[in-house]
């Protein structure tokens, strides 16, 4: 080797190339001789000087199948650089198949007449550039599918709030007609007293008034009946209003999707179903605890933000 780079006059490159960090090799002749490889490249290779004045398919018997020696072959016959970026390469190291990644250059050195007399190859080793690319890709990639999952969660809370919502007016409505049943009922009591005191102011004329005292007793009764009647619409609200928040625990238990209610300011978890204590990782012990102490990790967030704004204006979101 000394002797064929002593007669081109290359000797003074060739230490510094053999000093030099970048990894580096120079092959001669169709065959590819290996008449110069650096540390560097003998690292990456996982060979020692051995190799030099070996062919490049011999020494590393391990490339075959792949496209260098090919690769080798078309910059000898074209005489024109080729280029490579990112190019993967199965290399035996220690005797274990290890593939990495390269940039590298296999670049023709002609002589004065034009002649190809040697290929220099350089190499660049981006395995871990591109190993901590793709990560960085894989890790986008997850955040993007939480951040999806996300906001199809957002989605089904917001359209069960709607339906809660609804729940709460009709709840409300109920609760309405329950209070003005009871004060027709409070006032018919107060009617029922004072028609009981003129009653007993009536009996102290009881001779007299006995035909009074029937039509009276008539009145009572007509009077209890009606009070009959309102408790038994009472007694239908009642029912009604029953039947609601049964149909409402039901329907958190039973929703297919993620859901819990909250109350008051401190956001208390009152009732919470399955798939959303499966969505949290949590059991049924968060029941009585507040949101943001079950899930501290929730302040600040877009979510957080967004329900403390439902709360507080009292609209969906």
């Amino acid at each position: 080797m000394t002797h064929f780079f002593s007669a081109l006059g290359v000797e003074p490159l060739l230490k510094i190339l053999q000093q030099s960090g970048d990894p580096t090799a120079m092959y001669t002749g169709p065959e590819f001789t290996i008449q110069f490889a650096n540390n560097a490249i003998l690292a990456i290779w996982g060979k020692d000087e051995s190799v030099i004045g070996h062919r490049f398919e011999n020494a590393l018997p391990e490339i075959k199948g792949q496209p260098f020696a090919d690769l080798l072959k078309q910059v000898w016959e074209s005489k024109e650089i080729y280029e490579a970026n990112e190019m993967p390469a199965t290399l035996d190291i220690h005797g274990e198949p290890i593939t990495s990644y390269f940039n590298f250059t296999f670049k023709p050195i002609l002589n004065k007449e034009g002649d190809i007399y040697c290929i220099l190859h350089t190499a660049k080793d981006v395995t871990e550039l591109i190993r901590t690319r793709d990560a960085v890709l894989e890790k986008e990639r997850k955040e993007e599918e939480i951040k999806k999952e996300l906001r199809a969660s957002n989605e089904g809370l917001r359209s069960n709030n709607q339906e809660l919502y609804t729940l709460n007016k009709e709840y409300t409505v109920t609760n309405e007609k329950l209070g003005a049943s009871n004060k027709i009922i409070q006032d018919l009591n107060l009617q029922i007293k004072k028609e009981n005191n003129e009653l007993l102011s009536g009996n102290r004329k009881f001779q007299d008034d006995i035909t009074n005292l029937g039509d009276l007793n008539k009145n009572l009764a007509s009077r209890n009946q009606e009070l009959k009647d309102l408790n038994d619409t009472i007694t239908q609200l009642n029912n009604k209003l029953s039947e609601s928040d049964i149909s409402f625990t039901n329907l958190i238990d039973q929703a297919p999707v993620a859901i819990m209610l909250l109350k008051g300011d401190d956001f208390v978890i009152t009732m919470i179903n399955d798939a959303m204590l499966a969505l949290i990782e949590k059991d049924y012990s968060v029941i009585g605890k507040s949101l943001f102490e079950v899930l501290p990790e929730l302040k600040g967030q877009p979510a957080a933000e967004m329900l403390i704004k439902t709360y507080r204006m009292g609209t969906p979101n």
